[in-house]
Formats: structure tokens, sequence, C-alpha cells
């Protein structure tokens, strides 16, 4: 499951189950949100720019699942952007064969290719792995090496343990000769990651976000004493 994590203690960053406020529900949608600009000269030319900073944006409705889950309202309303929550950001669906991902078991080395086989599996990542050199800012390819019973999967999220910012994976391949895992990630490096460093995959990667107070606050109850949330936005705290 995909939601809020421990809306009192805005310093939690683990993906841990049992810090799980409130769980997303759908329609949830995933944006990159970078500045850009476009326009004509006079000679009708078309001039074109782009910021390199970006942000994840996701836009969800969210439904309370334990005792501790109201503060997420009270928040809404008194808080604002005030405070930061950490959430379990939503992954894109990878069901059955169609998309092959890594795993490193406990008896090898190298990492296998592994795939959901049937209908009621889905792939996501899970674990860990460490980086296997140091990267300055704004580097966008990486070699990691997966920690044991650790998988990555392609178009997922990450996040290096040095700093907050959250990273979609593409290119991943492996290196069956030295074992090395590298991918490419959107954006590049925001912050420097050392030699060794802890990259969380699957729900490690959580993303520390703030609430766009745009959306409309408050709190709809149905069927009994279902609590609606409604519609919120939640932007990546940089």
């Amino acid at each position: 499951m995909f939601g809020i994590l421990n809306v009192t203690d805005n310093t939690s960053d683990t993906g841990d189950d049992s810090l799980l406020n409130a769980v997303f529900t759908a329609p949830v949608s995933i944006r990159s949100h970078r500045i850009r600009s476009s326009s004509d000269t006079l000679s009708l030319k078309v001039r074109r720019a782009e910021g390199t900073a970006q942000r994840w944006e996701f836009q969800t409705g969210a439904h309370i699942i334990n005792s501790t889950g109201h503060h997420l309202f009270t928040q809404r309303l008194i808080q604002g952007i005030s405070n930061s929550v950490y959430i379990r950001p939503p992954l894109p669906l990878k069901k059955e064969s169609h998309t092959v991902g890594l795993l490193r078991k406990s008896s090898e080395v190298v990492p296998s290719e592994v795939s959901p086989t049937d209908s009621s599996e889905y792939a996501f990542s899970e674990g860990t792995a460490k980086t296997n050199a140091a990267y300055s800012a704004a580097a966008s390819t990486f070699a990691v090496t997966l920690d044991i019973s650790s998988k990555i999967f392609e178009s997922d999220f990450i996040r290096f343990a040095g700093h907050d910012k959250l990273y979609l994976i593409h290119n991943l391949a492996v290196n069956k000769d030295t074992h090395v895992v590298t991918f490419a990630t959107i954006p590049g490096l925001v912050a420097p990651v050392a030699n060794a460093e802890t990259v969380y995959l699957g729900k490690n990667a959580t993303a520390k976000c703030i609430l766009d107070m745009d959306a409309a606050s408050g709190m709809t109850y149905g069927d009994g004493i279902l609590e609606d949330l409604g519609n919120i936005i939640l932007v990546e705290d940089l």
C-alpha cells in the first residue's frame, strides 16, 4: 500500500507498515514538475528555456486507516504548508511477466533476473543497495551493489540516504562479470552522494512532502464512519 506515514512525527522517514496512517485512493496522478517556457520572437523563431530544478507532485485521495490518522485532518486545517510529512510514494503498476527486475538472493553474489509470473503478483523494488563510487551533484548514471534479498525494478523510485530527494530509475542493467547494477535517474543528483552510501528501494524510498493548500481542506464522512479527506496534492519538499 502507498500512503502517508506518521503525521505526528515528521522526522520519521522509514516506510514501515506500522507508520502508515492513511492510504492513497484512486485516481492517483504522479507529475514531474520542471519550469519551462516557450515564446515566439518578432521573426517567429521559437525560443525555449528549461530550468534544471525538478520536483515530484502527487494528486490523490486518502483514506485514514488507523487511530492516529485523524491528525492529518487537523494538519490540513491549521498547519498548512508549515509542516512536512513523509509518504510512501505510489509506483507505476507492473504485473505478470512484462517487467524484468533484478534480485540478489542470499546464496548468490550476482543478481538474477526476476519477474512476477501470475496475475496476482506485482513487481516492486524492495530492500537496499550501496553505491560503488562517490558521485557529484548533477550525476545521473550510477553503479550499485544490491544488498542480500533486495530487488530493483525499472521505473521505480529510489532515495539516497544522504538527502531527501526522490529519483525515478531507468535503463536498469547488470554487469554479469562484476555483478554491479547500473541505472540512470530522473532527475540528476541535487546533492553529492558518498561511496558506499545506502540507496533505499521500494517502500523505504520515502518522499518528504508538503500539502498544497490550494486543494480543498476538509473531511467528508460516508458509509457510516468512513473518513474521506477528498482530493489532496502532495508536493515534494525541496
